[in-house]
């Protein structure tokens, strides 16, 4: 949510709740692991009591974190955390105005080096992919996945794309120009994505495209054997 600069420009744009309400938590269902994968500063102002998500505060709520650059397996070899995705596209350059603080201070850093994605294999599908907001390039995420498993199919890209305003447009045709090469069977571009990109998608890839909407449910099956 820091996209726009850092914490001056998330709190500018953090909801307010209209004046009478209340903002309830979210409540979330016990869980044995959790995947990050990108860290934001969630210090909007003090009307809002969220989490620090730091090493610290992770660790004193009872998690171990695991850090690394290389990929990781989770979930008895399942699921393949991508680690740090390489940048093999000329058109995706990160996130222009990302900053990130470094000794107290917000310095530049529009590649978001610790972004990264989770994969999991379907069996006689190919590779089901979930990006967060794809600021490593949502090609480069799709391609970096098939290489690090050796598949040669993605099955399926979930997740934001990142290529609304203006600094993204122009690489609006090349990614929906990589996606038509790569043929995946669905297609779920969500969030950050914007509009004028998914009329796109829609468009070149009628039958993958697929519209997202907050508590959608997707379910991934193995082909049939035989």
């Amino acid at each position: 949510m820091c996209e726009g600069g850092g914490p001056a420009a998330a709190r500018r744009a953090a909801p307010r709740p209209a004046e009478g309400t209340a903002v309830d938590p979210i409540a979330l269902e016990p869980v044995d692991e959790v995947v990050l994968t990108m860290l934001v500063d969630n210090s909007y102002d003090g009307q809002w009591d969220l989490p620090t998500l730091s090493r610290t505060a992770l660790e004193a709520e009872g998690f171990s974190v695991v850090e690394r650059r290389q990929p990781s397996l989770l979930l008895d070899g399942s699921v393949l955390i991508t680690g740090e995705v390489d940048r093999t596209t000329d058109f995706e350059r990160g996130l222009p105005h990302h900053e990130t603080l470094c000794d107290g201070r917000w310095e530049p850093d529009p590649l978001v080096l610790d972004e990264q994605a989770l994969v999991v294999l379907v069996r006689g599908r190919g590779l089901v992919v979930l990006v967060g907001c794809s600021h490593t390039g949502a090609v480069n995420a799709a391609r970096h996945a098939l290489r690090l498993t050796g598949t040669d199919r993605l099955h399926a890209l979930l997740g934001g794309f990142h290529l609304t305003g203006p600094a993204f447009a122009p690489i609006i045709e090349p990614t929906v120009s990589a996606f038509a090469e790569l043929a995946p069977d669905v297609l779920v571009p969500a969030h950050c994505t914007g509009w004028r990109a998914q009329q796109r998608f829609a468009a070149a890839l009628p039958d993958a495209f697929v519209p997202n909407a907050v508590g959608t449910t997707y379910t991934f099956a193995a082909a049939p054997v035989g």
